[in-house]
Order: C-alpha cells, then sequence, then structure tokens
C-alpha cells in the first residue's frame, strides 16, 4: 500500500515512493483514479519515527474515506472523490483525526504527568501533552 506523507515544517504532502508527483497536479488526481489503486495511507514525523495518521480507502463508488483504527473510537470522515482529495483536504482531515485522538489522550497524559511514573519521565509526557494541545489547536485554527 503506498505512503503518502505530511511535513509540517516544509508544509508538504508527497507520495512516498513518487515524490515527484505533485499534489493537487494533474498526475496526482491520475493516481488517485488508477484501478488498482484503492488505499493509501498517510504518515507524519512523529517524536520518535514516522507516526501513521489514517489509511484512505476507496470505495466502489469511488469516494475516499480516511479510516483511523488504531484510536479507541474507530474514526472514519470522506475525503471525496478523486479531485476532492487535495493536499489542504488530506492536511485538514489529518488535522481533525489527530484533534479527536489528543482530545481522548489529554486527560490520560495528564493523569500520567501526576504520577510516579510522570514524574520520573516528564520530559517525554511532557511533549507528548504539547503535541496533543498542538493538534487540538490546529483544528481550531481550521474553523
Amino acid at each position: 500500500m503506498p505512503a503518502v506523507h505530511i511535513d509540517r515544517k516544509q508544509n508538504t504532502v508527497r507520495i512516498a515512493a513518487r515524490p515527484n508527483i505533485e499534489p493537487d497536479s494533474q498526475q496526482w488526481f491520475s493516481w488517485l483514479d488508477r484501478p488498482y489503486n484503492q488505499e493509501f495511507y498517510v504518515t507524519e514525523d512523529g517524536i520518535y519515527d514516522e507516526v501513521e495518521i489514517f489509511t484512505a480507502h476507496k470505495r466502489k463508488d469511488g469516494v475516499w474515506w480516511a479510516h483511523d483504527d488504531d484510536s479507541t473510537d474507530k474514526i472514519v470522515l470522506r475525503l471525496g472523490k478523486s479531485p476532492d482529495v487535495t493536499k489542504q483536504k488530506i492536511i485538514s482531515v489529518s488535522n481533525e483525526i489527530q484533534a479527536q485522538n489528543a482530545k481522548k489522550a489529554l486527560p490520560k497524559i495528564e493523569k500520567i504527568l501526576n504520577s510516579n511514573i510522570g514524574r520520573n519521565n516528564q520530559q517525554i509526557f511532557q511533549k507528548l501533552k504539547e503535541e496533543a494541545e498542538e493538534a487540538i489547536s490546529r483544528t481550531k485554527s481550521e474553523q
């Protein structure tokens, strides 16, 4: 399954195996429309490594859907038909999924920070808290 990577520092979205295909270009939409291209996953740089944010699946009606099956509650958001699956749409859906997950995780992170485990690993949990707060604020700025 191909990977599409978001680089927030450079504000780019690219197909990992095909970095020469620019999002929102005719090649991009042709790639999405290929009959054998029924899914891809979206990644982003995390604290230590690349993190998968969601998997996109194209249904028989040609509509792409973003699925985050790793969260406690399954999240499914509509991306749209191929012409709708733009760089901005991928980033927006990614932000929404991350914000929903962050809202669920933040109380747990804060609880851990106040425990012995959190105090012993303060830097790690503080960074997690900051990333969760940042994910939530990104969706607020889009609204």
